[in-house]
């Protein structure tokens, strides 16, 4: 939470001679070693499971209002029925947290705050030091070693872009106590409640913040005891302390990303810089991460999601790409989550500082998502296992051929939509090619900046609904030179067509075009327009052709039509007339019977290479590319 300016003396708190007896039917290891040293094992290892203090518990709980009138009577009544040391600070910690409140009056300065034992038992009110107080007395007279330890925390009051120094008034207090043959922190005030951001006390009991571990702990408590820092460095309990500086200059991880072993890299620290794009990857070692989201904010406090974006890579690492879009401070707040289910509830991990320097050119934005690029479970959906960490994709030329594997066993649709800007007849920029367990989806994107595909699936006969299963992310370095593609229709795909040319569907009035289609199964085709219709003639394997003169006006449709019945018509694809001059060259779409998912093309762009660089500079994680099959146009250049 964050209290005041806390100075103790740094020796008073161990036992001494003079302190009332404690009762005698508790077993207290004592010790004449008042030097701190690491605990030989976790909090897990001494305490299984929080259930074993249940009858403790409920006589902490239970306490009548007659003994609770001084320490000694309301000390000697709680460890009534302990029958270890250990049991003795259960039962104190869950009495001070549960029957006293934050003094949040005190916290700002409203009045003065009474930290004596005695007064914090008469007005169940507290700050961090009458907490510490509390329960240093209620140590003293059960002959508990244990002291007060002074510091800096990163609670309520925390200012994370505030540096901390030598010269920094210490804002909190908590306790360490000698249990089990070790040392444990003790940390009452945190686990009475919290403060919430109106800045109200919200009682909430939490266990977490009892014997929580050294490496745990330094997460946002660190000692510094008037005697200075190095002096104070044996208090965190760890084998190697860190400097406060480093203390200061780490990001706080938050209670899910401390209890699902959250690991940062290239560093946890709480500032990162830029003048293009930051990649921070993180993962977790306790339980395996879901999903991970992202949120950008602005100075004001003004969401920036669409310069965020979040990448699943194997293992359950996740890279999160930022790419500020002004020369300021941004602040990122990630999220995560460890449920499969996917309307399972994210949580907060951490927050980092972005300093956004010399941004002098336009940054395009994400389209917006919150989570994970890609699919989590692509056999759900009837994709191949492959495409789970297919996430973003890249076209230097407006133009892509995007491999899509599958199980076989689904049926697929699709939507393509711009970060920015809205595209009319958008599903015209996207055809698609079938062959065995594989689908193509040709794509033209008419500007440039960042798209998504959206793929949905239906994978049974009874299913009447789509299935929302994957966005994928491509970016675009620059606007085709080429416009839509003909429309398609049901039958183009029952018919396994594939359309060789012309490759776009506005065709120029008045001009000679020859149409060119591909399908092992059709029987008859023709070309129909306004000016007539002609038979489309067998050419080759498969092949049926046909050349006609487009209508003289603008805006006339012409249409391809075929069937596996002999003079029986279905619509396979429509183009349409325009005016303006025609191209030089007419496009035609190249065969793709022989397509592959393409290898890993050299990024193009110097942060993309930056971005793979970094990914293998980090031995600790998982070897492996950092923008995941990332497609380029060289499989099909003509389309």
């Amino acid at each position: 939470m964050g209290c005041g300016d806390s100075k103790l003396d740094d020796t008073r708190d161990f036992p001494d001679k003079t302190s009332e007896a404690a009762p005698a039917n508790h077993p207290v290891i004592f010790t004449n070693n008042t030097e701190p040293t690491p605990p030989r094992t976790l909090r897990k290892d001494i305490i299984p499971s929080l259930r074993e203090f249940a009858e403790i518990d409920e006589h902490a709980k239970s306490v009548p209002s007659s003994v609770r009138l001084s320490p000694p009577t309301l000390v000697q009544y709680l460890v009534g029925p302990c029958t270890r040391d250990l049991d003795v600070v259960r039962v104190f910690y869950v009495w001070i947290c549960t029957n006293i409140n934050y003094d949040v009056d005190s916290f700002f300065g409203k009045r003065m705050p009474r930290n004596d034992p005695q007064s914090v038992l008469d007005s169940k009110l507290a700050v961090c030091q009458g907490y510490s107080e509390l329960f240093a007395l209620f140590c003293r007279i059960a002959k508990l070693p244990n002291r007060i330890l002074t510091g800096h925390s990163k609670g309520f009051a925390y200012k994370p872009e505030r540096p901390l120094t030598a010269d920094t008034v210490t804002n909190h207090a908590w306790n360490v106590v000698f249990s089990q043959g070790s040392w444990r922190f003790i940390e009452c005030t945190w686990g009475a409640g919290r403060m919430t951001k109106e800045g109200k006390f919200e009682k909430k009991y939490t266990d977490r913040h009892f014997m929580m571990d050294p490496d745990k702990m330094i997460n946002d408590h660190f000692p510094m005891l008037e005697r200075g820092e190095e002096p104070s460095a044996p208090w965190q309990l760890l084998r190697e302390p860190i400097t406060l500086e480093e203390f200061s200059e780490r990001a706080k991880f938050y209670e899910a990303g401390m209890d699902w072993g959250l690991d940062v890299h290239p560093h946890r620290n709480y500032k990162y810089e830029t003048s293009d794009e930051v990649g921070i990857k993180l993962r977790t070692t306790v339980v395996p991460l879901c999903d991970v989201g992202g949120k950008l904010y602005d100075r004001k406090g003004k969401e920036c999601n669409n310069y965020v974006m979040v990448q699943r890579l194997a293992n359950h690492v996740f890279k999160v790409t930022v790419r500020p879009p002004e020369s300021e401070k941004y602040t990122l707040s990630l999220f995560g989550r460890i449920s499969p289910k996917e309307d399972g509830p994210y949580a907060n991990l951490v927050d980092f500082m972005i300093q956004g320097n010399d941004v002098e050119v336009k940054v395009d934005p994400y389209p917006e998502q919150f989570g994970a690029w890609g699919v989590d479970d692509p056999t759900k959906y009837g994709l191949d296992e492959t495409m789970k960490y297919s996430t973003s994709y890249f076209s230097h030329n407006g133009r892509m051929s995007l491999p899509v594997r599958t199980t076989g066993n689904a049926t697929f649709t699709y939507k393509l939509s711009h970060a920015e800007r809205y595209i009319e007849d958008a599903e015209d920029y996207v055809i698609r090619e079938f062959q065995k367990n594989l689908m193509v989806l040709h794509m033209r994107f008419p500007y440039k900046g960042f798209y998504t595909i959206k793929l949905y699936s239906k994978t049974g006969p009874d299913q009447k609904v789509f299935d929302h299963a994957a966005n994928l992310l491509i970016e675009c370095q620059q606007a085709a030179d080429i416009g839509a593609f003909p429309k398609t229709f049901g039958e183009t795909n029952k018919q396994a067509c594939i359309l060789l040319e012309p490759g776009e569907r506005d065709l120029p009035t008045d001009t000679p075009i020859t149409f060119t289609i591909e399908s092992p199964l059709l029987k008859c085709a023709m070309v129909k327009s306004a000016a007539g219709s002609k038979s489309m003639d067998p050419a080759g394997k498969y092949e049926w052709t046909a050349t006609i003169t487009t209508p003289t006006d603008p805006d006339e449709k012409i249409g391809i039509y075929g069937s596996p019945i002999p003079n029986k018509y279905m619509s396979l694809y429509q183009f349409k007339t325009v005016a303006p001059e025609p191209p030089a060259r007419r496009a035609r779409i190249e065969d793709t019977s022989e397509i592959k998912t393409p290898s890993q093309a050299p990024p193009t762009s110097k942060s993309y290479e930056q971005s793979s660089k970094e990914y293998n500079e980090f031995p600790d994680f998982p070897s492996g590319p950092s923008r995941n099959s990332r497609v380029t146009t060289t499989t099909t250049t003509a389309i």
